[in-house]
């Protein structure tokens, strides 16, 4: 009897350590695998309704990556081609976030409120945000090597499994019938050497505002200095499209690099 327990007690602290060895290697960090997100160039279409045809802007958005994606289409802007006037659009979904599987595409088709000039296709940009996945493997380890957090909080140890570790990548994508950059140059006039100016002076204004608010006294809160940007003042519509459209030209000039963030937890 005592030997048939052993054997229990062996066999069970074998596969222990066997699962432990298979989670690790399957869960040891690689080399960094960027997703790599495609957008097709936008197309005018027409859609048959109940009540005739429905003018749209049909988009194809391509996972050539190694890994899967959740993307959002957050900004997206349709004007007409001799006026500039601006087109109401419908964003797909709304802005909510879309599943995107490697080697998977998708078709993203925009409503307009407005049909545009005949025979002459309207201007078109939009935004693309994506961010990478975390697979189920390792969002069922992480779960399960939740307690291990408290009790190393408890007995004081510190606990870094190598799954905790893995950035996870986000990044932005930019489509337009025109090219992006000669879009917001010719409806805006935005530039990128004048972004880049604009930022570097930004960054000095932020680092001399930190200044003076380290020289402060104690009895001045530091929200004092707090700002608000990307709401235009008294509802301005107008302006709202500007303000909208400059954050996705910030966006664009960022965007030409990925940039991973932080694991999530």
């Amino acid at each position: 009897m005592k030997g048939r327990k052993l054997f229990w007690i062996a066999l069970g602290c074998t596969c222990g350590l066997a699962l432990v060895f298979l989670l690790r290697q399957a869960l040891r960090p690689g080399p960094p695998a960027i997703p790599q997100i495609f957008v097709s160039q936008p197309a005018l279409a027409h859609q048959r309704t109940g009540e005739g045809t429905q003018p749209t802007i049909a988009l194809v958005i391509s996972n050539a990556g190694p890994g899967d994606v959740d993307f959002c289409v957050p900004w997206i802007e349709t004007r007409n081609a001799t006026n500039l006037h601006l087109l109401p659009a419908k964003p797909p979904r709304r802005g909510r976030s879309m599943p995107l599987f490697a080697g998977c595409a998708t078709n993203v088709v925009i409503e307009l409120g407005t049909a545009p000039e005949p025979g002459i296709e309207p201007l078109f940009c939009g935004q693309v945000h994506w961010q990478q996945r975390e697979s189920k493997l390792r969002g069922w380890a992480r779960q399960i090597d939740q307690p291990l957090y408290w009790l190393g909080a408890w007995f004081d140890f510190n606990w870094n499994p190598p799954w905790r570790n893995k950035p996870f990548y986000t990044g932005e994508v930019f489509a337009s019938n025109v090219g992006t950059a000669a879009y917001f140059n010719r409806v805006y006039g935005f530039t990128r050497e004048r972004w880049l100016e604009e930022e570097q002076a930004r960054k000095q204004r932020e680092a001399k505002e930190q200044e003076e608010r380290a020289r402060l006294p104690d009895s001045v809160q530091p929200g004092t200095f707090m700002r608000r940007f990307g709401i235009a003042p008294g509802g301005d519509a107008e302006e709202q499209v500007r303000l909208d459209a400059a954050a996705a030209f910030a966006d664009f000039c960022r965007s030409f690099t990925n940039a991973p963030v932080s694991p999530r937890r």
